[in-house]
């Protein structure tokens, strides 16, 4: 825990430093051009008070207010006297305008009898008709008009001039001044006398807080704006340029703007200065810390956080941990901010310690989040992870398993594309009325169709999902109708499909019972009885009475007892191991018709007691196959037993090889002594037996054991049977490599 207090400490620390060298970077960059000035006026606000003075002297002093002489000057041109005119409208406009307005009054008073009120309206109207025709006919009646607007506005802007005069004298009385106008050589100064005496005696004297010379100065524009728009024909207003000597004294006002801005401006040097050294000496420790310490114990614990903040998607972190950047960015640019609030030292000092509070917070949160990201992108599995738990992977995935359908993805955007487009028919026509038919003949052709096709596709879908919960609780008799080729068709084949699948699993799990029953019941008949033959003579062995004849008939019972047990777990090993795989073969060049020779010579004892006739077919040349030898002589000598045990006695049994093209088939044909199941798989199953009552010798793996080789080998081992009659073919692909 101490590890991690202090890991964290060592993090917020570095991270103030980082803000603190950020930030006074920023500010310096900002502000340099202003606060390593000697004082406030060498800087360009004070150099703007200064022009401010110019602009007022030049406007109030230098330029003469307009008066009554200056009116006859005033000049109207054609283009005024049209636009006039256009500002007015058309004549027929004007006097239909008149006349509605006087029409209803002359009707009200001629309705009441006063003829005298009738009258005075009709003449009203009728001289202003007159006179709106005369402005369309005469320019000089609209001359008249304009030169008297001209007029009244040069008598505003000389009214409000006068006002502005008050704050005009305020202004100056921070400045002393002595200024030439080069061209006309007029003198203008606040001072006593304006011979010049008394302004340098003043301008020189140690009262004076600061003095400049200046060689040229323009007026840029005009000091007081007033609203009257003063005809420049009627006033000759003139932009002079000026030299002399402009200064600040000490006893300007200190309630003055020149004087507030004075303090202000030390105010914030002092704070400028302070705060860069601060910046120079978090920079000179951030360099120490960096070198110190790794970044993974600078970036400090966050098993806290990270699994809350891991939980947010990757790419949205990624624009948090940009707009967080982009903020702390824009915020320690607003480096003057810190000085630019407040007017007392102790006021600047507190914004801008807020200023470094706020940015180091915004800091903080870029270096965790940076923190765990690289710690996340180090992980390679975890980054990975992340990756596919983004909105745009998500999202990439949701339109990717949309487009797997196309054709309902179409079908789907054509109905939002209807809706939409009939959502913005509907507005066009409630403000357009007169749309209402076109959109009925679209409402027809696409909406309704559209509204029809939907319809018909969530009937279709109800029914595919009542179905399939009818699947769930297990009803399987009845299949989904497919209708047409649409996704929702295929959807529903799949199901029937499934359906199927479903009743035929069934059916073969209640096989597979069926058949394991049997299989157990097979296999502890088959074991028991040799088993119970074995204790029954063992315990007859233990009389000590037994004859010597008697006494080795019961062993040789014994002995055939126990080989037919070894028998039958033998086989039933070599099956169990060649249907789990493990089973290898060493295949070689065999020839097939001499290897079946050899299997039918184990049996010519057999044969000849049974009184069956035998009818072997093979080829007159060698028939080879790359098999495993020994196995395939296992498949001949289990279908030969098979011949011997099943086959009616005295009848034929036929063997064929027959070599085809690309292939080698060896057929076995004989007449059963037993009745047979239809069903051939069945007899394909372990322990299953031709003999029902299980009185033979067989241990009912043979078929099984056989198949299961000739699998081995690629190729096929298919049973046929007709009433009596029972073949097996075996065929083998001819492979001699």
């Amino acid at each position: 825990m101490d590890t991690k207090w202090k890991n964290s400490l060592l993090m917020l620390v570095w991270v103030v430093l980082i803000t603190l060298s950020a930030s006074t970077l920023f500010q310096v960059a900002q502000t340099r051009s202003t606060y390593f000035k000697k004082n406030y006026f060498y800087t360009a606000e004070y150099a703007n008070q200064v022009q401010q003075l110019i602009n007022y002297v030049n406007q109030m002093d230098f330029n003469e207010l307009p008066s009554d002489q200056d009116k006859p000057k005033i000049i109207v041109t054609q283009t005024e006297i049209e636009n006039y005119r256009s500002r007015l409208g058309s004549l027929t406009g004007q006097i239909t305008g008149i006349k509605n307005q006087y029409e209803p009054q002359i009707q009200e008073a001629r309705a009441s009898g006063n003829e005298e009120l009738v009258t005075f309206f009709t003449k009203e109207m009728n001289s202003k008709i007159a006179d709106i025709t005369a402005d369309y006919t005469s320019d000089d009646t609209i001359k008249s008009k304009i030169v008297e607007e001209k007029e009244q506005e040069i008598d505003e802007y000389v009214q409000e001039l006068e006002r502005f005069r008050s704050h005009y004298t305020s202004f100056q009385a921070s400045f002393v001044y002595r200024l030439v106008e080069t061209e006309t050589g007029k003198v203008f100064t606040n001072v006593a006398s304006s011979d010049g005496g008394s302004a340098d005696t003043r301008l020189k004297s140690s009262g004076m807080r600061f003095l400049h010379t200046y060689r040229s100065l323009t007026a840029s524009n005009q000091a007081v704006y007033t609203n009257s728009q003063v005809d420049q024909s009627a006033i000759d207003f003139k932009y002079g340029t000026y030299e002399g000597q402009i200064g600040v004294p000490k006893s300007a006002p200190e309630n003055s703007p020149i004087m507030a801005e004075f303090h202000i401006y030390e105010n914030k040097q002092i704070t400028f200065l302070i705060y860069t050294g601060l910046g120079l000496l978090a920079f000179a420790g951030l360099i120490w810390m960096t070198r110190r310490y790794r970044t993974e114990k600078l970036f400090g614990s966050t098993a806290l956080v990270a699994p809350y903040y891991n939980l947010i998607p990757l790419d949205l972190r990624a624009v948090l941990l940009l707009i967080t950047g982009l903020t702390a960015l824009v915020h320690l640019q607003w480096a003057q901010n810190a000085l630019g609030y407040g007017f007392s030292l102790g006021d600047m000092i507190y914004h801008s310690l807020t200023y470094v509070l706020v940015n180091t917070l915004l800091v903080l949160l870029l270096v965790l989040q940076l923190g765990m990201l690289i710690k996340e992108y180090r992980n390679e599995q975890a980054f990975k992870e992340a990756l596919r738990r983004t909105v745009i992977f998500w999202i990439y995935q949701r339109l990717r398993e949309a487009a797997l359908i196309k054709s309902l993805m179409f079908q789907a955007l054509f109905v939002l594309a209807v809706a939409f487009g009939a959502g913005i028919g509907f507005v066009i026509v409630c403000i357009q009325n007169e749309a209402i038919v076109i959109y009925a003949i679209l409402l027809m052709l696409f909406v309704l169709p559209a509204l029809w096709l939907t319809l018909k596709r969530i009937s279709y879908f109800n029914r595919i999902a009542t179905h399939t919960a009818l699947l769930v609780s297990g009803n399987l008799e009845q299949n989904l109708t497919v209708e047409g080729e649409s996704p929702l068709a295929s959807l529903a084949a799949n199901i029937n499909l499934l359906r199927n699948g479903v009743k035929t699993s069934r059916r073969e799990q209640a096989k597979s019972e069926r058949l394991k029953t049997e299989l157990i019941t097979n296999v502890s008949h088959d074991l028991r009885t040799p088993l119970t033959s074995i204790i029954t003579y063992t315990e007859l062995l233990k009389n000590k009475e037994l004859s010597a004849e008697d006494r080795q008939a019961f062993v040789d019972i014994l002995d055939r007892k126990s080989q037919r047990l070894k028998v039958l777990i033998d086989d039933l090993f070599e099956a169990s191991r060649i249907a789990s795989g493990q089973v290898e073969l060493a295949q070689e060049r065999v020839d097939i018709v001499q290897l079946l020779e050899q299997a039918l010579a184990e049996y010519n004892e057999a044969i000849k007691q049974s009184g069956l006739q035998l009818r072997v077919t093979t080829p007159d040349n060698p028939v080879y196959v790359w098999v495993d030898g020994q196995k395939l002589w296992r498949v001949f000598d289990n279908l030969i037993g098979n011949c011997v045990k099943y086959a009616l006695e005295h009848t034929r049994v036929y063997i064929a090889v027959e070599a085809k093209p690309g292939r080698t088939v060896i057929t076995f044909k004989n007449v059963t002594k037993y009745e047979l199941s239809e069903n051939i798989d069945e007899l394909f199953e372990r322990f299953k037996r031709g003999d029902t009552s299980r009185h033979t010798e067989g241990s009912g793996l043979g078929l099984a054991i056989a198949k299961s080789i000739v699998d081995l080998h690629g190729g096929e081992l298919d049973l046929d049977i007709d009433g009596d009659l029972f073949k097996v073919t075996v065929t083998l692909e001819e492979r001699l490599e």
